[in-house]
């Protein structure tokens, strides 16, 4: 799934669609920690994965969920959409999953750490926002209390 785009240069990439997810549990969120082996620094990221043909966001982010944590979301909720490109052009969506069957488990990613979410520090600017509008809801769904 993927919009056809031109860059600067006048070069025709495509876009390329992302789910991404917040699995959220007593304040504190699950990420992905990444190593560059070229200079040995990690860094956070959200997990997510590409869109298969012909899915949809829910399915993609089931599926996705599914092959890289072994578990079964149960509640979710979508967050927010954001572009980055710095790998090429994409558009990441975020769901906030809050109840999962199953055992978390690492089956596809490099390291796994629960964060407080209060003092997450991740690596690209899509992540970031995305956390920062989880963050803004919980304030909103506070305050109508």
């Amino acid at each position: 799934m993927g919009v056809v785009l031109e860059n600067r240069f006048g070069e025709v990439m495509e876009r390329r669609e992302c789910v991404c997810f917040l699995l959220v549990e007593n304040d504190q969120i699950l990420l992905e920690k990444r190593f560059n082996d070229a200079c040995g620094e990690s860094y956070l990221n959200i997990p997510g994965g590409h869109f298969e043909a012909g899915e949809t966001q829910v399915e993609t982010l089931l599926r996705e969920v599914e092959e890289e944590l072994g578990v079964t979301p149960l509640a979710y909720t979508f967050l927010c959409s954001e572009q980055f490109d710095k790998f090429g052009p994409q558009l990441l969506h975020y769901f906030v999953v809050t109840k999962w069957s199953g055992r978390v488990l690492n089956n596809e990613l490099q390291q796994l750490v629960w964060s407080p979410l209060k003092n997450v520090s991740l690596a690209n600017k899509p992540d970031r926002v995305a956390v920062k509008c989880y963050q803004d809801s919980l304030v909103e769904d506070s305050s109508s209390n």
